[in-house]
């Protein structure tokens, strides 16, 4: 239910040019989870429609947004932030949605 929706929700979100590449750790493996870690990266139209500081405000009001949608804490992963060694791990059990 919930992929079905964060899929949905994906689609949405990509019209800002915020882009969802996939869900990693226990969500992704079909685990027992407490919240959902979502790899991101944003685009040119994300970074034209919410220039500076408006961008964190906006990944912010994105994270609630989910969050409000989804009825779970949600973890954003922002992909250009993580270390040579976590993408490691994470591309691992990294599955798309």
């Amino acid at each position: 239910m919930q992929r079905e929706k964060l899929k949905s929700l994906k689609k949405e979100l990509l019209k800002k040019g915020f882009v969802i590449e996939g869900v990693v750790g226990s969500f992704a493996r079909d685990e027992k989870y407490n919240d959902i870690d979502i790899i991101y990266y944003v685009n040119d139209v994300f970074l034209d429609k919410f220039p500076g500081f408006k961008a964190i405000i906006e990944v912010e009001h994105i994270k609630s947004f989910l969050e409000k949608e989804l009825g779970i804490k949600i973890d954003l992963i922002a992909k250009n932030a993580m270390s040579k060694t976590a993408k490691k791990y994470m591309n691992k059990d990294l599955i798309n949605v």
